[in-house]
């Protein structure tokens, strides 16, 4: 078995991915291994003759600091499950492409995230960012269920 040297744990700040926090930290102490917390974010643009403009400016800077915020609350929830090394990042882009290329990038060993379990039309319509990344992922993927 390969050892884990270095976990990300995906968060969209659901109650799922809560419940993956949880479950990678405990990996992570068992393994005494580091976690990265990534989320991924998509801002609002509109196209305008010379790009791409965001929607409205304030309102970025305010979702930006309620990220970081949501962040730093995953690392505190990850540090209460006895972590001891919890990096954050916020990245922009595609999510289950940023959550395989930042697992990429920064040498993770296994990618832990939560699912929320959606089946038949639902799936369909959303898709499913964990089967992506499942299906992309060059390391191995730990797709958590919420509890029931």
């Amino acid at each position: 078995m390969a050892l884990i040297h270095k976990i990300l744990v995906a968060t969209d700040f659901s109650e799922p991915a809560n419940h993956a926090i949880d479950y990678g930290a405990e990996l992570a102490v068992k393994l005494s291994a580091p976690i990265l917390l990534v989320h991924v974010y998509t801002l609002p643009l509109l196209a305008v003759p010379d790009g791409f403009v965001p929607l409205n400016v304030p309102d970025v800077a305010t979702a930006m600091a309620q990220l970081q915020d949501g962040l730093g609350k995953a690392r505190d929830r990850a540090r209460a499950q006895g972590a001891v090394s919890v990096e954050t990042r916020l990245v922009e882009g595609v999510p289950w492409h940023e959550i395989v290329e930042t697992a990429k990038t920064q040498g993770c060993d296994l990618i832990v995230m939560g699912t929320q379990g959606l089946g038949g039309v639902a799936h369909f319509l959303v898709g499913s960012v964990a089967e992506k990344v499942v299906r992309k992922a060059a390391c191995p993927v730990l797709a958590v269920h919420r509890p029931r």
